[in-house]
């Protein structure tokens, strides 16, 4: 019973790494879940349907994945960049709704704003921690930025 789970577990998540490249966020969601429901704490499966979620545009979703990763791998480099990523684009969409420029909080990008400053905060803390690469915890695939793109596919 138990070597069955963790072969279906196993399955799951590479099926879930292969729609990834394919850009298949739909598609990757319900291997995660799986994946999840047998191994929930799982640092593949989470981060795997983190980027899945993501792909797909749903922050909310997203944003938990990530921090259900976080508790179990404290500091995830990986985890955290997209977690800026996601507030940044989430700010950047806030201002264009509301014609305000936008404005990242400090905790975010890890800049600094001094009083009486306004406008975006520097972005550099967000490709250093992308740059830094996946923890051990994740596969040699995980931190792959062409399986995430900026903007979901017009396919």
């Amino acid at each position: 019973e138990e070597e069955m789970v963790a072969l279906t577990v196993t399955m799951r998540l590479n099926i879930a790494q292969a729609l990834l490249k394919l850009r298949e966020y739909e598609a990757c969601i319900p291997h995660c879940e799986k994946a999840l429901e047998l191994e929930p704490t799982s640092t593949k499966g989470l981060w795997r349907k983190a980027k899945a979620v993501w792909g797909i545009r749903n922050p909310g979703l997203a944003r938990e994945a990530l921090q259900r990763l976080l508790e179990l791998d404290e500091g995830n480099a990986a985890a955290v960049a997209m977690l800026r990523e996601i507030e940044v684009e989430e700010a950047k969409k806030r201002a264009k709704r509301t014609g305000k420029q936008a404005s990242v909080p400090a905790r975010v990008t890890g800049g600094v704003r001094r009083e009486g400053e306004s406008g975006p905060l520097p972005t550099a803390a967000v490709e250093d921690s992308a740059a830094a690469g996946p923890s051990a915890a994740e596969d040699s695939g995980a931190n792959d930025r062409s399986s995430v793109p900026s903007a979901p596919a017009d396919d």
